[in-house]
């Protein structure tokens, strides 16, 4: 119920700047989408790693898997779905590494 709230709000503030200044209107989509991109694209990162990796395209899913794992917004998810996928490729002292960062 809060994403739903939270989606609702902001479209009531994005129509309020609108109905204040088209510039206004125009900031306030562009903030909406950069909130948007910053919290939705490791997900999508980790998404794409996942579906690279059960495709056997082992060199594209650990390219996602890196970007997602630099990115600042991560989850501890998305270091436990890189060590595993990291194990199943035989590299396990990379996965050894990420795991230690975690629990350190």
């Amino acid at each position: 119920m809060s994403g739903l709230f939270t989606i609702l709000l902001i479209f009531i503030v994005t129509i309020l700047a609108f109905r204040m200044n088209l510039f206004l209107g125009i900031a306030a989509l562009i903030i909406t989408a950069i909130a948007i991109y910053k919290k939705y694209h490791t997900e999508y990162l980790v998404g794409r790693a996942n579906a690279e990796f059960a495709k056997k395209n082992y060199d594209k899913a650990f390219k996602y898997y890196e970007k997602a794992y630099k990115s600042k917004s991560r989850k501890f998810t998305v270091d436990i779905s890189y060590a595993l996928a990291l194990t199943r490729d035989n590299k396990k002292k990379k996965a050894l590494k990420i795991i230690n960062d975690i629990l350190s």
